[in-house]
């Protein structure tokens, strides 16, 4: 086995170069690491956000079904109340009708 150089140049590596190569082949694959443990960690934080989006849903639409009882029951009681109000109003005719009837009528004088 011969030790020719790996690429163009007609000089071979020392142990110098061969060390610094190394480092910095360690310092990419720490950084690679570090990547893929930043990338798991995105990941798990995706997740749980959308674990929060799907809490903050149920929130929502147990809120807005409380809210709609609410207003139901605000409707209803403003209903009641108007009813109340309305009564009155509404037998006003044969109220006016039956003291029309039972009053004797005044002749004018001429």
């Amino acid at each position: 086995m011969s030790n020719e150089p790996m690429n163009d140049d007609d000089v071979s590596a020392t142990r110098g170069d061969l060390r610094a190569l190394k480092s910095e082949l360690k310092a990419e694959l720490a950084s690679k690491q570090d990547l893929r443990a930043l990338k798991f960690e995105l990941k798990a934080e995706l997740v749980s956000k959308s674990d929060l989006k799907n809490e903050l849903r149920d929130v929502e639409r147990r809120l807005s079904a409380e809210l709609a009882q609410h207003a139901n029951a605000i409707m209803e009681a403003n209903r009641t109340d108007m009813r109340a109000m309305l009564d009155p109003l509404l037998s006003l005719p044969a109220r006016v009708e039956k003291l029309e009837a039972s009053k004797p009528r005044r002749r004018s004088a001429r």
